[in-house]
């Protein structure tokens, strides 16, 4: 457990955090229920999509359900965790920020591929996979995988010559896809914590013994980060679920956002009234 000031105590109501730890494990639930709900994709499609890709042997079709709801699964993960680094008398964002900042990622990588229709967004899975494949040098980890995809993704360049089909890098994917949410300064802030940054980690040092305040505020705006964009992830699968399977995950959802915004609400206020702004 990080040490602050010994005479530290919360200044702010005691409901936030529990409020907090309780939006991370719902969101997670529910996120997680979509991510794993039938594909609203008719055979007919997959049939589509794998002859588009020539690879009906090998079912590319369904390569962008099991990135997108993989993802999914680790985006509840990381909220899981944040609720169980909620738990203490004193909560540093640079505890907190690492994993928010995964979920971001996430969150913007999954919003991404679910932008796309069928065909496109299976092509853009299979590139994301296999630029990873390539760059961890892992080719031999799951023998046959990457020369199939990238046999499936050379069908979908050769139509398109001329194109450029760079899967975005996370600074890019982050702050245009959350574009909406702020995504730009989500990934500055979360990451300015999370690297090895000196300048942060002087600022973080002074700030925990002398006005550890500011560091719990900024704390609270990372789990708010982080929610969002898992939300908004979460409602980025709508056209590639089943309705009936995922409507009572979707009507949670807007019970959360509203849970959410009252937090959020009470803290900015709270905020302004105090006079207080968070750690930079």
């Amino acid at each position: 457990m990080m040490q602050t000031h010994a005479n530290y105590s919360r200044p702010f109501p005691d409901h936030w955090f529990p409020a907090l730890a309780r939006l991370c494990r719902e969101t997670a639930q529910n996120m997680q229920t979509i991510g794993q709900a039938n594909l609203s994709l008719t055979a007919e499609e997959k049939q589509d999509i794998n002859e588009y890709f020539h690879a009906e042997d090998y079912n590319v079709a369904l390569i962008g359900e099991e990135i997108t709801g993989g993802s999914a699964d680790l985006v509840g993960g990381w909220l899981y965790t944040i609720n169980n680094l909620l738990d203490g008398p004193f909560v540093s964002p640079v505890t907190i920020a690492p994993v928010a900042r995964a979920a971001i990622e996430t969150s913007a990588q999954i919003a991404y591929l679910n932008a796309f229709e069928p065909i496109e967004r299976c092509f853009w899975a299979m590139r994301a996979v296999t630029d990873k494949i390539h760059y961890e040098k892992e080719r031999d980890l799951v023998p046959g995988v990457f020369p199939r995809l990238k046999e499936a993704t050379k069908v979908h360049t050769d139509r398109h010559r001329g194109t450029k089909f760079e899967f975005p890098g996370n600074t890019t994917l982050v702050r245009k896809t959350l574009k909406v949410l702020g995504g730009y300064r989500m990934y500055k802030e979360t990451s300015a914590y999370t690297h090895q940054h000196a300048w942060t980690a002087y600022k973080h040092s002074n700030y925990v013994m002398y006005n550890p305040l500011p560091l719990e505020l900024r704390t609270i705006r990372f789990v708010l980060d982080a929610l969002a964009a898992a939300d908004y992830a979460a409602r980025s699968f709508i056209n590639f679920r089943n309705t009936t399977k995922t409507a009572t995950a979707y009507s949670n959802l807007d019970i959360l956002l509203g849970r959410r915004k009252a937090v959020h609400d009470e803290f900015v206020a709270w905020m302004t009234e105090n006079n207080v702004a968070l750690a930079p």
